[in-house]
């Protein structure tokens, strides 16, 4: 069985932090912009999400339709993003040691789970782009598929991640690692965010108009704390200083308003203050719960954003979430535990 889990995901990033660090050589930040304006009006906006929930020992790969649970076909399975094409739903997961992704329920498997793993899917007119990493010489290669069609970021000789894609007209775009810095790929062509100096994650994209936005973080110099990033067109904006740990999961861009989501946490990365779902709107932070959670992503639209997160726990169980505008809604799971990971909007 392979579930994807986001709380271990959370303890890998931890652990890099402990390496030691080079000198500080990185551009100095500038500072987030101004708060967005207030929502326009309700939308009747469908909120799509994706993951899975736990009985005993079984997994099942489920999504949400506004408070509407599906479950998919297989067992022993997740699902960690989703997207809607015109009346077909595209979930990307795993059955068992296959991964790949659902369109309307039917499962297409791309690779085997001993072999890699994927995290993100994009829909393009009739093509189906999955990014993910393929496990070779030891390393983890960056890639994505075309319709089936594996098409490697990377080369086996170093460890990379793609992490997340978008595609924009004729443009496929990636966001991930190579070694410690965080990058992104256009059409296959590799562009650094951060100069290697100091371990760095790219784990969301998204492109608006000409502008492309690159969500996730960077420790500090010191290598003390994990400090939430992103970029547009390659300028660093900071979200959280080092008084708190925080990285970023998840981004959206709504006309001139960049929300990103993540987890934020007061302290060092090694102290034990509980991690918090988080989302920032240009800048401006909210916590989404008072006790350990992670927001892994976020949407918007020109009337409200929306954030899916987990972490709180009813008794033994974990919930799934997502928030309107800081709003807070429980999705459906029954007595059992749920995870929240990718979220679309339509």
């Amino acid at each position: 069985m392979r579930v994807f889990n986001f709380f271990w995901m959370l303890i890998l990033l931890l652990s890099f932090t402990s390496c030691s660090k080079k000198n500080d050589t990185t551009t100095t930040p500038v500072n987030p912009p101004p708060p967005p304006s207030p929502p326009a009006a309700v939308s009747n906006t469908k909120v799509y999400m994706a993951g899975y929930t736990i009985s005993g020992n079984n997994s099942s790969a489920v999504y949400w339709i506004n408070d509407s649970l599906i479950t998919l076909q297989g067992a022993n399975a997740s699902s960690e993003a989703i997207t809607v094409s015109g009346n077909d739903i595209y979930v990307a997961g795993n059955v068992n040691d296959s991964l790949g992704y659902w369109k309307n329920n039917q499962f297409v498997s791309l690779f085997k789970a001993s072999a890699g793993y994927q995290i993100s899917i994009a829909v393009s007119g009739s093509d189906v782009y999955v990014a993910g990493n393929v496990l070779s010489n030891g390393n983890s290669v960056a890639t994505y598929w075309k319709n089936g069609t594996k098409i490697n970021l990377t080369t086996d000789t170093i460890n990379a991640e793609a992490n997340a894609i978008a595609v924009s007209g004729s443009d496929v775009y990636v966001a991930g690692i190579v070694g410690n810095e965080a990058v992104y790929w256009k059409n296959g062509i590799e562009t650094p965010l951060t100069d290697g100096s100091r371990m760095a994650y790219a784990n969301a994209i998204a492109i608006s108009g000409s502008d492309i936005f690159v969500a996730g973080g960077e420790n500090d110099a010191s290598g003390t704390h994990l400090l939430a990033e992103y970029w547009k067109n390659g300028t660093s904006y900071l979200v959280s200083d080092t008084s708190h740990t925080a990285v970023l999961f998840g981004m959206a861009v709504s006309g001139k308003n960049v929300y990103v989501s993540g987890y934020d946490k007061y302290g060092p990365t090694g102290s034990s203050n509980p991690f918090l779902a988080a989302y920032w709107s240009n800048g401006m932070l909210s916590l989404l719960t008072n006790n350990f959670g992670v927001a892994s992503s976020v949407a918007a639209d020109s009337a409200a954003v929306y954030v899916a997160y987990s972490g709180p726990y009813s008794g033994n169980n974990a919930l799934a979430l997502y928030a309107k505008n800081g709003l807070s809604h429980l999705l459906p799971a029954g007595s059992i535990s749920a995870t929240a990971y990718g979220i679309f909007l339509k």
